[in-house]
């Protein structure tokens, strides 16, 4: 079972057989296993064990390290449990945070993957979207060192689909640190759900986690998606600044042929202008963080903005006119232009609202089978 499912035990018992090969043993090897090292992940130490007449079952006349394992150097133990403590650096706090995990998380971690190893589930809560979150990133750094990784993927993914909605609130709170569980997990839903939090972002960064955990590889498709946003929001910006209606024998309307139409459209895109202002003048990358909201508004149309009786209020105190009687219909088609031509940018791709979510960003990237990391990988 061990040689099955895990290349670690495979290597392992093979360098034994190796090692014994053609000896002459007088009795069977019996194979123990205990946790030591002096890594940030305890890992699991052979012993080898003579049975004779004289030995009990478990006595040990030898120890030997396993291949590529550091010297492990004899501690007294106590009767309880292994006083094993590491220190897991959990990207979900402030910088600088650290969480200990003590020899009960690492034992469960290891508990979760023998487990595995017989097709049970592992030791994941499935009320506490956080707690799991932490338990899995513990388990799947076990099982990286067993290369067991392939036999925790399916358990973990259908644990995580057991909390719906709560899962996706949890990615949009720090998708930078379920971006990297996911790679490792191969989860295209979750890695995708994060993807799209990190490129309607960029290059803004208000994650917790830093963006020097990501891999160079993800983090440029991260910024060429980034780059496809912006070109299509600077198309938009250009065709909403040329909006205008078409004046009696065609062409965009002037102060000559129709001045109250030449007036809604300067107040359309006066409109348009110290809302996109106020979001450029923001500081450092935060521009990003508000643009979709404006233009989500835009896409809604409609008294979303620029209310019908605001702007017939305010036409008729500020130009001395009482006709504006093409009012309600000059701005029926300004912005109806304005919500075709945002069309593209307002698509969310989330499975979130982003409006009861309170996301300010763009969330229309579309997210490839291509970009998923270990489908480059493979292809390679």
């Amino acid at each position: 079972m061990l040689k099955r499912s895990s290349t670690w035990f495979r290597n392992t018992f093979a360098k034994v057989d190796n090692d014994t090969f053609g000896t002459d043993a007088p009795v069977p090897l019996k194979h123990h296993f205990a946790l030591g090292g002096e890594a940030e992940i305890p890992i699991l130490v052979r012993h080898t064990a003579e049975i004779n007449s004289s030995s009990t079952p478990f006595s040990r006349t030898e120890t030997q390290q396993p291949p590529n394992q550091p010297e492990i150097k004899s501690e007294p133990q106590s009767d309880d449990l292994p006083r094993f403590e590491t220190v897991i650096k959990l990207e979900g706090r402030a910088q600088g945070a650290h969480r200990k995990a003590s020899h009960v998380d690492i034992l469960l971690a290891y508990s979760s993957l023998f487990r595995t190893y017989y097709n049970l589930p592992p030791d994941i809560t499935t009320t506490n979207i956080q707690l799991a979150l932490v338990q899995s990133e513990l388990l799947t750094e076990v099982a990286q060192i067993y290369g067991s990784v392939h036999l925790i993927r399916p358990h973990i993914g259908n644990i995580f689909s057991q909390f719906r909605q709560k899962l996706y609130i949890a990615i949009k709170d720090d998708p930078p640190r379920w971006l990297r569980l996911s790679a490792t997990l191969e989860s295209a839903s979750i890695f995708a759900e994060a993807l799209i939090h990190l490129v309607g972002s960029y290059p803004a960064w208000p994650w917790r986690t830093r963006n020097h955990t990501i891999p160079e590889s993800v983090l440029k498709v991260i910024k060429k998606k980034a780059e496809d946003l912006n070109e299509l929001c600077a198309e938009v910006e250009r065709d909403l600044f040329l909006n205008s209606i078409q004046a009696t024998g065609g062409g965009p309307t002037t102060m000559e042929k129709d001045f109250e139409g030449w007036c809604i459209v300067q107040v359309f895109r006066d409109w348009y202008c110290s809302r996109l202002n106020a979001i450029i003048s923001k500081a450092g990358d935060q521009r990003v963080m508000e643009r979709g909201r404006l233009y989500r508004i835009m896409r809604r149309g409609g008294d979303a903005y620029l209310p019908y009786d605001e702007v017939l209020a305010s036409m008729r105190h500020n130009v001395k006119s009482d006709d504006w009687m093409e009012l309600a219909d000059d701005l029926k088609i300004l912005k109806e232009y304005a919500k075709d031509t945002v069309h593209d940018l307002c698509k969310n791709e989330l499975m979130l609202d982003v409006d009861a979510h309170n996301i300010g960003y763009l969330t229309c990237v579309d997210v490839e089978t291509k970009d998923f990391p270990w489908v480059t990988k493979e292809g390679d």
